[in-house]
């Protein structure tokens, strides 16, 4: 859309500047003239006119002065929303890079407290520990859990703002 509108801009400042160069109208006319159709004659008329802008009370150069402020402003609107849209992709591959990284966390996370579970159990079992440690183990794993769902969260939450800043979040899967 800005990079339109900086098209836009740009063809207004240039049919701004074409209106200094001269302009050539040719007009040519034929009929007929006369009281009864046998006593018509045939007219022609050719005409051609020059216009040589030669002073215009400065009026073209302030056009064209405002003209160019309007492009620079456009490309300045351009450039902006382009770092904007690097700046919003870097920060949606960082943040699924961390979303990756956090998942394979909780992955452990998960493996090592189902172990605890496991061994606290077999603990209990051979009367070693009681049950208060068995329920600090599932406590573990209720936690490590969580911690995986947040992260799975977290990586779709980089994705869709990844796909959102590249422009292609309705066609995300």
């Amino acid at each position: 859309m800005a990079g339109r509108a900086a098209r836009a801009a740009r063809q207004a400042a240039s049919a701004i500047s074409a209106e200094r160069l001269p302009r050539i109208a040719l007009e040519a006319d034929y009929g007929f003239s006369g009281l009864r159709v046998a006593d018509a004659t045939g007219t022609r008329q050719v005409a051609v006119e020059v216009s040589l802008p030669v002073l215009d009370g400065f009026r073209l150069e302030g056009r064209r002065a405002e003209q160019n402020a309007v492009v620079r402003e456009s490309d300045v609107r351009v450039r902006d929303l382009r770092q904007q849209v690097a700046a919003d992709i870097d920060g949606a591959l960082l943040d699924l890079g961390s979303a990756a990284a956090q998942q394979e966390i909780a992955t452990d996370r998960l493996q090592l407290a189902a172990q605890e579970v496991s061994e606290a159990r077999q603990r209990f079992k051979a009367g070693v520990a009681g049950n208060i440690e068995v329920i600090n183990a599932q406590v573990s794993l209720l936690r490590a859990r969580d911690a995986d769902i947040d992260a799975r969260f977290a990586a779709v939450a980089a994705r869709i703002a990844l796909a959102r800043s590249v422009g292609s979040a309705r066609t995300l899967h």
